[in-house]
């Protein structure tokens, strides 16, 4: 039986509702980057809006993990572990990870120049079967998702550097707040307060984000 992360019990509800505030924040960026894409025809603006849902439906599914399928290790502390292959419990964190992962790998393809679905396809193969035959998949997913979220930091980076302005700032302070919650992520099949410590930056970036959305509604 393999730990994918432990959870407070003065922290469970909390965790539940960031997740929701998670799910909330990326479908509005998701509905925003349609209709951006409805004006302008723009493919990336589609991909970009893809990419989001995938994100907003993986944390939906998170926070029911949350709520449904994990065990009471003591008085003071929840676990999620993966017990089977193939039960409820196990296809409902497969889910979550493919649906996560294959939002990172959409708006990374954004940032492609070469314009290729087997590129596309090659990365989200080669991540989807790294966490399917791993032995820790935690681990693996948490790695997956730092590697895709740090290509996407380091194209935030360049249009932080041609724009200098206060959106492009913001989005890449989001993007290095979720890059640096799941570094976190990583150490929280050991220790309870790495995943809190985790939702804080989450949570953090998703504010940026919101800040970012704010700034183009008004």
């Amino acid at each position: 039986m393999a730990s994918l992360y432990y959870i407070p019990n003065w922290f469970f509800t909390t965790s539940i509702i960031f997740e929701i505030i998670f799910a909330v924040v990326t479908g509005l960026v998701a509905v925003l980057s349609f209709k951006v894409y409805n004006l302008s025809r723009q493919k990336e603006f589609r991909l970009f809006g893809l990419g989001f849902t995938f994100i907003s439906l993986s944390y939906i599914i998170w926070s029911l993990i949350n709520l449904f399928l994990l065990d009471q290790l003591s008085d003071a502390l929840k676990v999620l572990s993966f017990n089977e292959f193939v039960s409820l419990g196990a296809l409902g964190i497969y889910f979550y990870m493919l649906l996560f992962i294959v939002g990172l790998a959409t708006l990374n393809y954004t940032t492609l120049k070469e314009n290729s679905k087997s590129i596309y396809i090659i990365i989200l193969l080669i991540s989807l079967v790294g966490i399917i035959t791993s032995f820790n998949k935690g681990f693996t997913f948490q790695i997956l998702s730092s590697i895709f979220l740090a290509f996407l930091l380091i194209h935030f980076a360049s249009q932080v550097k041609r724009n200098k302005n206060v959106k492009s700032l913001l989005v890449f302070f989001a993007f290095l707040s979720l890059l640096v919650s799941h570094v976190i992520f990583i150490f929280s099949t050991s220790q309870y307060m790495y995943y809190v410590m985790g939702h804080i930056f989450e949570l953090v970036a998703y504010i940026l984000i919101l800040a970012r959305l704010y700034i183009i509604i008004k």
